[in-house]
C-alpha cells in the first residue's frame, strides 16, 4: 500500500510529493501491466508528479473510495498534478486513471490574479505520446489552464506514432 510502503501520509498536512514519485517510479519499473491503488485521504504535493511509462505495458492509477470519499491529490504550489508520458518517437503504454480528486491552488482570475495576461498555466492530468488512455470518474478542479489535457508532443506527419485510443468520460 501506498502510505504503508512509500511513506506518504494522506493527512491534508504533509507533502507526499516525494512519497507518490517513488511508488510511481518503482512501479513503472515493472514490464507488465501496473495497478496502483491510492487510498482515500489527502496527499499534498508540491510539484509534479511526472510519471515516464517507457517501461511498462499498462499503469492504471485507481483512487480508493471509502464512503463516497475518494483518494485526494491536492496541488499547494503552482503546479501541474500529474504528467503522464513516453517517448514522443516511439508511443507505447495504456493509462487508465480513475476515481481521484485532483485540486490546484488556482485563485479566482482576474486583473490582480498572479498569472494574469502571462503565459503560465497548469494542467490536473497531463498524458503525452501514450498509445492508449482512459480518465475516468475524476474531479479535477482549480487549475490555471487546463484539466485534462492529451496531446503528441511532436508534430511529425508520422500517423503511427499517434494516439490509437483516447476515452475522456464520466470526469467534473
Amino acid at each position: 500500500r501506498l502510505t504503508e510502503k512509500f511513506g506518504a501520509k494522506a493527512d491534508g498536512k504533509t507533502d507526499d510529493t516525494k512519497s507518490l514519485l517513488n511508488c510511481f517510479n518503482t512501479a513503472t519499473k515493472a514490464p507488465n501491466n501496473v495497478v496502483v491503488t491510492i487510498p482515500s485521504g489527502k496527499y499534498i504535493i508540491t510539484d509534479v508528479i511526472k510519471i515516464n511509462v517507457n517501461d511498462t505495458k499498462s499503469l492504471t492509477i485507481k483512487g480508493e473510495t471509502r464512503s463516497q470519499l475518494k483518494a485526494e491529490i491536492k496541488a499547494t504550489t503552482f503546479t501541474t498534478a500529474f504528467q503522464i508520458l513516453s517517448f514522443y518517437w516511439a508511443p507505447k503504454g495504456k493509462l487508465v486513471l480513475v476515481n481521484l480528486n485532483i485540486t490546484g491552488n488556482n485563485v479566482p482570475y482576474s486583473p490582480s490574479h498572479p498569472y494574469y495576461d502571462k503565459p503560465q498555466f497548469t494542467t490536473g492530468i497531463e498524458v503525452l505520446n501514450l498509445k492508449n488512455v482512459l480518465i475516468s470518474n475524476n474531479v479535477v478542479r482549480n487549475f490555471y489552464g487546463n484539466g485534462i489535457f492529451a496531446a503528441y508532443s511532436n508534430i511529425s506527419k508520422n500517423l503511427k506514432n499517434r494516439y490509437d485510443n483516447v476515452e475522456i468520460s464520466g470526469n467534473s
